[in-house]
C-alpha cells in the first residue's frame, strides 16, 4: 500500500525533531520490559547540558585526534519541541569538547535540518545526508515539510560546510556507517522508481574521493525509525518493528538476525564493542516512562538490556549517539530529550 506509507513518511517527518557541574549520579532500577534481560552492567554520568535547551532529533559524530586522544563531538541541527508537534528546525552545530566538558558553536549547518541519516567522521571530516526541512510556501502562506537528498561535509580545520554530490533519492531517519574511506547509508525507499518502486529500503555507497553514489543492495525490511551499524563487515540494519536484517560486504548476502524483544521509539543506535546498542523509550502505554538500552551481541545472536539512564532524567527518543575517548578509554556519549539533563556518557 503505497499511499500509506508514503503517508506515514510526511507525518512522521512533521511529527519528528549554561554549563552545569560535572556529576555522577547513581542510577536507580527500573521497571525493566520484559523480553530482554538486564545482563550488562555500566554506568551513567551526566556531563554539561546541551546549552540550547532541549534538542530533538539532531545528528553527531566525534572527532579524536590521534596523538592528544582528545574528542570533540559534533551535534548537528534538531529541534528543541519533543511534544509530538512541528517544531522548530534548527541549523545550529554544537562541539562537545569531552575533556574539557564544555560546548562551544560553530559554523551553522547550511539548511535548518532534523531528521537526517545520521552523521559519520571519515577522515577527520563529518558527512551528513538527508533529513527533513521547512520551505515557505507563498501560494499558501504556510511552512511546508520537506525531504532532502543533500549530502554536506563539515571540516572542523576550516570549519566549513561543503556541498557534495546528492544522494539519489530525498531520505531521512537512516542509519549512516563508514568502512574502508567509504561512506554507506540505508533508507527508506519511499517506492521511488531509481531503487525498484520498493516500499522497502536501500542500502547505498558514497565515495568521497569520486564523489558519486551508487546502489549496493535493496533491503529486505525499510531501515528508517529503526537503528543499526557497522561490525566487522556486516551491516546491521533493525526495522522499526523489530526484525534484525544483516548484510555482509564481503560475500554480499543477507542474513536473519534475533528480533528485537520490544518495540523501541525512535531510538538512537550505535556499534560499540562488536555489539549495537540502541537506546530510546519503551513504546507502549505501560512502560513510556522507561529508556532502556537494548544491546545485540552477535556472537550470541541474542539481546540484552545494559544499565538503563537515571530515573530522574529523559534522554527521549530523538537522541544521538557518538562514540568518545575518555582517559584513552572509548565511551559512549547520549544526546537528547530535556534540558538540563541532556547530555549522558556511558562507561561500561
Amino acid at each position: 500500500m503505497p499511499g500509506v506509507r508514503q503517508v506515514a513518511l510526511a507525518t512522521a517527518i512533521v511529527l519528528n525533531a549554561s554549563c552545569q557541574q560535572d556529576t555522577t549520579a547513581p542510577t536507580p532500577a527500573l521497571d525493566a520490559p520484559s523480553g530482554a534481560a538486564a545482563a550488562l552492567a555500566g554506568t551513567w554520568t551526566r556531563r554539561a547540558a546541551y546549552p540550547r535547551a532541549s534538542l530533538y532529533d539532531a545528528a553527531s559524530a566525534s572527532v579524536t585526534n590521534s596523538s592528544t586522544l582528545r574528542t570533540v563531538m559534533y551535534v548537528i541541527g534538531g529541534t528543541p519541541d519533543g511534544s509530538g508537534g512541528p517544531g522548530l528546525y534548527k541549523n545550529m552545530v554544537m562541539a562537545y569538547d569531552v575533556t574539557a566538558n564544555t560546548w562551544s558553536a560553530k559554523a551553522p549547518y547550511p539548511v535548518a535540518m532534523k531528521g537526517s541519516n545520521g552523521a559519520v567522521e571519515i577522515g577527520g571530516k563529518i558527512y551528513v545526508s538527508g533529513g527533513a526541512t521547512k520551505r515557505w510556501d507563498a501560494a499558501r502562506q504556510v511552512y511546508r515539510v520537506e525531504p532532502l537528498k543533500s549530502l554536506y561535509v563539515y571540516d572542523p580545520a576550516t570549519n566549513k560546510w561543503t556541498r557534495k554530490a546528492d544522494m539519489p533519492i530525498t531520505s531521512l531517519q537512516g542509519v549512516s556507517m563508514t568502512s574502508k574511506g567509504l561512506l554507506y547509508v540505508a533508507t527508506f525507499c519511499n517506492y521511488q522508481t531509481i531503487c525498484g518502486g520498493t516500499g522497502e529500503g536501500a542500502l547505498w555507497r558514497y565515495d568521497p574521493a569520486a564523489n558519486t553514489w551508487a546502489l549496493v543492495t535493496l533491503t529486505p525490511h525499510a531501515p528508517d525509525y529503526g537503528g543499526g551499524g557497522l561490525i566487522g563487515t556486516k551491516v546491521y540494519l533493525v526495522e522499526w518493528l523489530g526484525a534484525t536484517d544483516i548484510y555482509d560486504l564481503a560475500t554480499h548476502t543477507w542474513t536473519t538476525g534475533p528480533r528485537r524483544p520490544f518495540r523501541l521509539c525512535e531510538p538512537a543506535s550505535i556499534t560499540y564493542q562488536a555489539k549495537l546498542y540502541l537506546a530510546g523509550c519503551h513504546a507502549d502505554d505501560d512502560n513510556d516512562n522507561v529508556y532502556p538500552i537494548l544491546v545485540l551481541d552477535p556472537a550470541s545472536a541474542s539481546w540484552a538490556q545494559a544499565t538503563a539512564p537515571p530515573s530522574a532524567v529523559d534522554p527521549g527518543h530523538w537522541a544521538t549517539f557518538s562514540r568518545v575517548v575518555v582517559n584513552g578509554k572509548t565511551r559512549l556519549q547520549l544526546v537528547g530529550g530535556e534540558s538540563p539533563n541532556n547530555n549522558l556518557q556511558y562507561s561500561p
